[in-house]
C-alpha cells in the first residue's frame, strides 16, 4: 500500500525541501476513499522514532491510547460514520492542556507524574471528534518563556535546523508539526506561545478571540491563555480549530461565543493597516523588513487598500508581566523551599515579583488592558486585517533565551513585541510563512482580525498563502472557493458556476419523519468534507424525472452530509413523488453545491422563526444555529395535523419552540397576533405554503413593520407573480456579452429557454422563478420581471433577473453570459 503522508495538498513554498508534511485533509479523503487511519499512525510513529530524538520535541508518546484510537477511527470509516473531520487525523497536545491517562507536567519537575485524572475541556472536545493523540509536546516550564527550555525536558530544537531554537512556549508543538510527527498540533498561547514557534518553524498557528475556546474550570489567565491550533496550511490550521470552537463536541461554555460565520470574501476587497512596530518595537531584521515589504507590496498589486500607520501605542509589557506574575504568585504559592528549588530562575522570579503585587497594581493593569483592547479597536476601525511582523529575528542559537543581537538587549522579550498585544486586548491572531532568510529560516507575518471574526481571518490568511506560493505572485485575487473552517464555513462565492457545479452524491439514508415527510441524507462522492453551507440554504437534486431544489435542514458544522426533508403535496410535479416511491438508500445521483437565497442577517436581535408544513425545513438549520450562537428565538411551527409534523418530538424539546396544528385549532395560526406582540427590532423569518406566506407579507405591512425585518423563502411562485407566458408579449432580442451571440426570443418563450435551444449555456434549475439559480446580470436593457425571488427594490434597479421566467420590457437586453 502506498504512503498516505505528504500527499493531496499545496505547501507553501517554504516547506519544500524539508520533508513530506503532514495534511488532515489528504488524510481525510484517503480515509474516505478506503485509507486507514492505522496505516498514517504507524508512519507518524515511525517517524517519531526516527527523528525525534534530534528535535526532543514530545514529552510523551501515548503508541497504546492512539493505536487504540486509529482502530476506533478505522471502524467509523468504514462503516460510513466518521465523528467530525478530524475523525482519525493524528494531532499532538502541548503538555500545559491534561489528556485523561497521561502524566500533566507543564514542562515543570515539581508537578506530579501520576496519570491525569480527567482531559482539558477543548482535549475532551478533539477526542469526542475522534482525532487521534500521539503523544504531549514538550513547552517552556509553565508556558512562561518565549522560547522551549525546561527543567524537565531540557532544550527542544527547530525542525527546520536543529542548531537554532523552536521558540515558544509551543515549541514541541510547532516542531512536532514542522517535522512530519503529526497533522495539526494543539497548543496554548498566552503572550504568542502559538504563534512566535509557529513564525520560527515555518508553520501556521492561531491565537483565537479571547474567551473562544473553553479552558479548565477557574484558569485566571481565561481571557488571555487561549487553546489555539497549529498546521502547515491554513486549511489544516481552520479545520481543527473548527472542531475545538464546536461545543457539539462537549463542554459547552457557560457564555457561548458567537457561531463560527463567515461570507465569501475577495482578496482584493479586504482593506489592511500595516504597522512595522504598533509603537513600541525597537528593531527589525533587514531580511524580515524587506519580506514584510514585499508582501504590503503584493497586497496592493492585488489591489487591496492596504494604510501603513505606526500608533503610538507604549509598550504593554507591564501590564502582561502584572498579569503572568500574579497567575504564577496565585499557582505556585504553596511551594516549600525544595520545590521552589526545582524551579528554573525565571519562573521563580516571576513568582517573587508577583507575590509583591498589591491589589491596586493588578487594577491599574486591568485598566490599562481594557485602554488597550479600545486602541486595537480603534485602529481596526473602518479596516478587515491588521498587518505585523510576527518576530524581529528569524530563529537564533538553540541554547539561548534570547538573541545576540545588541538591537535587542534592552529587554528579554524585545524579540517578540508582536504578541502579548492582543493576548491583552483578546483580539484573534494568526502566523503564516510569508518569506525565508539567507540562512533558510523561515520569516513570518502576524494578521489580527476584530473580536471573534476568525473565519474572516482563516479565509484572508488562506488567500494569500495561495498567492504566495504562486510562481507569479502578481496574479489577480480569486475568491476563495476552498473551505477554510471546519465545521462551519463560508460557503463558495455565488457564481453562476457555481450554482449550477455538480457534485456526485449517495443516497445514505431516507427516514421517515412524519405522515406524508421523508429526510434524506446525502453524503458526497468519493467521500470527505461537502462544500460549506450556512442555515436557510439549499441544494439541487438532479434526479431523473428533472431538476428540484430542496432546502438543507442538518446543522452547517455537519460537512460529511447534507440532509434535506421532502414533503408529498397533491400537486407534486414528480420530484417530491419521486423521492418518495422511487429514490432508495445506496442509489448514486448528482447535486448542486449549497447556495442560499434565506439567510440570517448578521446581528444579535431577537428573532421570529415561522414554518408551515413542510417550510420547517430551513427554518429547523436556523432555529439551531441562533441557539447555539446563543441569541433570543422563537419558533411557531404550524402544520396540518401533528401526524404532518415532521421533526416536532425533536423541537418540543426545545424552549421557545409552539406549535400549531390546523385541525386541532380550527385554522390557520393568527400571525398578527404573533408579529405585533414582538420585542421591537425583531428580524421575522417565514417559510410554508403559499396562503401563509401571503398572510405573512400582508401582516407586516399592515403593522407597518419594515421590510428589511421581513424575511421569506417560497417552495412554489408566490400567488401574485406575473403568469410566464401573457397575453401581449411580444418578441425581443437577448444578447450575449460574453460569447456574442444574440438570439430572439417569441412569446411563451422564455429567455432561458431560447438560450437553450440556440446552444448558449446558462445556470438554471426550478425553471420557476423560485429558486434563484438563474439570476444573471442585465448590463442593458429594462426586464420585465415575473419571479418570485427579487424584492421590489431589486426589481426597480434592473441589475438582474431571472431568465427562466422574466422577459424584457422592451425590445433588446444584453446579459452578461
Amino acid at each position: 500500500m502506498k504512503s498516505m503522508i505528504g500527499t493531496g495538498a499545496v505547501a507553501s513554498p517554504i516547506l519544500d525541501g524539508h520533508g513530506p508534511s503532514v495534511f488532515a485533509s489528504a488524510l481525510v479523503a484517503g480515509y474516505a476513499r478506503g485509507e486507514s487511519p492505522e496505516q498514517a499512525l504507524e508512519e507518524v510513529l515511525g517517524r517519531v522514532d526516527a527523528r525525534d530524538s534530534t528535535f526532543n520535541s514530545f514529552v510523551h508518546v501515548d503508541k497504546a491510547g492512539a493505536r487504540a484510537a486509529a482502530a476506533r477511527s478505522a471502524q467509523r470509516w468504514r462503516a460510513g460514520t466518521p465523528l467530525s473531520p478530524m475523525d482519525g487525523v493524528p494531532i499532538t497536545v502541548k503538555d500545559m492542556l491534561a489528556v485523561e491517562g497521561l502524566p500533566s507536567r507543564g514542562g515543570s519537575l515539581t508537578t506530579s507524574s501520576a496519570p491525569a485524572a480527567r482531559s482539558a475541556p477543548v482535549v475532551q472536545r478533539l477526542l469526542n471528534a475522534g482525532a487521534v493523540v500521539v503523544g504531549l509536546t514538550a513547552t517552556a516550564e509553565f508556558g512562561g518563556a518565549p522560547v522551549t527550555i525546561s527543567p524537565l525536558t531540557g532544550i527542544t530544537r527547530n525542525a527546520r535546523d536543529p542548531s537554532r531554537t523552536a521558540g515558544g512556549s509551543s515549541g514541541g508543538a510547532a516542531v512536532s508539526v514542522a517535522a512530519g510527527f503529526c497533522a495539526a498540533a494543539l497548543a496554548t498561547d498566552t503572550g504568542g506561545s502559538i504563534r512566535v514557534p509557529a513564525a520560527l518553524n515555518g508553520v501556521v498557528g492561531l491565537k483565537p478571540t479571547g474567551g473562544r475556546i473553553p479552558t479548565d474550570p477557574g484558569s485566571v489567565l481565561h481571557t488571555m491563555g487561549c487553546p489555539g491550533p497549529m498546521a502547515n496550511n491554513v486549511e489544516d490550521c481552520a479545520r481543527l480549530f473548527g472542531v475545538m470552537a464546536d461545543s457539539r463536541f462537549g463542554h459547552p461554555q457557560r457564555l457561548e461565543p458567537p457561531a463560527l460565520q463567515s461570507a465569501p470574501i475577495e482578496l482584493r476587497q479586504i482593506r489592511f493597516v500595516a504597522s512595522r512596530t504598533l509603537g513600541h518595537a525597537s528593531w527589525l531584521d533587514p531580511q524580515i523588513d524587506a519580506s514584510f515589504t514585499a508582501l504590503i507590496r503584493l497586497l496592493r498589486e492585488l489591489g487591496c487598500e492596504v494604510d501603513e500607520v505606526e500608533p503610538a501605542w507604549p509598550d504593554p509589557s507591564g501590564i502582561f508581566l502584572a498579569y503572568t506574575r500574579a497567575n504564577y504568585a496565585h499557582l505556585l504559592s504553596d511551594l516549600d523551599e525544595p520545590g521552589l528549588a526545582l524551579l528554573s530562575p525565571q519562573v521563580r522570579d516571576a513568582r517573587a515579583a508577583g507575590l509583591q503585587l498589591s491589589a491596586a497594581d493588578l487594577l491599574k493593569a486591568r485598566a490599562a488592558r481594557e485602554a488597550l483592547v479600545g486602541q486595537v479597536d480603534d485602529l481596526l476601525a473602518g479596516r478587515h486585517i491588521l498587518l505585523t511582523p510576527m518576530t524581529c529575528v528569524t530563529a537564533f542559537e538553540a541554547d539561548r533565551f534570547t538573541p545576540s543581537n545588541p538591537e535587542l538587549q534592552h529587554s528579554p522579550r524585545a524579540w517578540t513585541p508582536f504578541g502579548n498585544t492582543f493576548n491583552l486586548s483578546r483580539h484573534p491572531a494568526l502566523t503564516m510563512p510569508c518569506g525565508t532568510a539567507a540562512n533558510g529560516m523561515p520569516i513570518a507575518c502576524q494578521l489580527v482580525a476584530g473580536h471573534w471574526q476568525e473565519p474572516l481571518l482563516l479565509a484572508v490568511a488562506q488567500q494569500i498563502e495561495q498567492q504566495l506560493a504562486q510562481p507569479d505572485a502578481g496574479a489577480p485575487a480569486m475568491p476563495v472557493d476552498t473551505p477554510v473552517l471546519e465545521p462551519s464555513d463560508a460557503p463558495a462565492a455565488d457564481t453562476p458556476s457555481n450554482r449550477t457545479a455538480r457534485l456526485k452524491a449517495r443516497v445514505h439514508e431516507i427516514r421517515q419523519e412524519a405522515d406524508g415527510v421523508v429526510s434524506v441524507e446525502l453524503r458526497g462522492l468519493p467521500g470527505g468534507a461537502l462544500p460549506p453551507f450556512t442555515p436557510g440554504a439549499h441544494i439541487d437534486l438532479h434526479l431523473p424525472i428533472g431538476i428540484r431544489s430542496y432546502s438543507l435542514t442538518n446543522a452547517p458544522t455537519e460537512r460529511h452530509r447534507y440532509v434535506v426533508a421532502v414533503g408529498l403535496p397533491a400537486n407534486s410535479r414528480g420530484g417530491s413523488a419521486y423521492v418518495h416511491g422511487d429514490l432508495k438508500a445506496g442509489a448514486e445521483i448528482e447535486i448542486s453545491a449549497p447556495r442560499n437565497l434565506f439567510p440570517l442577517v448578521d446581528g444579535d436581535g431577537p428573532v421570529a422563526l415561522i414554518a408551515g408544513g413542510i417550510g420547517i425545513t430551513p427554518i429547523r438549520c436556523m432555529f439551531n444555529a441562533l441557539r447555539e450562537a446563543g441569541r433570543e428565538v422563537t419558533l411557531l411551527y404550524s402544520a396540518r395535523s401533528r401526524q404532518n409534523a415532521a421533526f416536532a418530538d425533536e423541537l418540543a424539546q426545545q424552549p421557545g419552540v409552539r406549535f400549531h396544528f390546523d385541525d386541532e385549532a380550527g385554522g390557520p395560526p393568527d400571525l398578527e397576533q404573533l408579529m405585533a406582540h414582538a420585542p421591537q427590532e425583531t428580524h421575522f423569518y417565514c417559510c410554508g405554503p403559499s396562503p401563509m406566506l401571503s398572510a405573512y407579507e400582508q401582516t407586516g405591512a399592515r403593522l407597518s413593520i419594515a421590510a428589511e425585518r421581513v424575511h421569506l423563502e417560497r417552495f412554489s411562485p408566490a400567488e401574485d407573480a406575473p403568469a410566464v407566458s401573457q397575453a401581449g408579449d411580444g418578441v425581443f432580442t437577448v444578447e450575449l456579452a460574453q460569447s456574442g451571440m444574440s438570439v430572439d426570443v417569441v412569446p411563451g418563450q422564455s429567455v432561458l429557454d431560447a438560450l437553450l435551444d440556440a446552444g448558449a449555456d446558462a445556470p438554471y434549475s426550478c425553471r420557476e422563478g423560485i429558486c434563484g439559480a438563474c439570476e444573471t446580470t442585465v448590463l442593458e436593457g429594462t426586464p420585465d420581471h415575473r419571479d418570485s425571488v427579487l424584492s421590489d427594490s431589486e426589481r426597480a434597479q434592473g441589475k438582474t433577473m431571472m431568465i427562466c421566467v422574466s422577459r424584457c420590457a422592451g425590445q433588446r437586453l444584453v446579459l452578461d453570459l
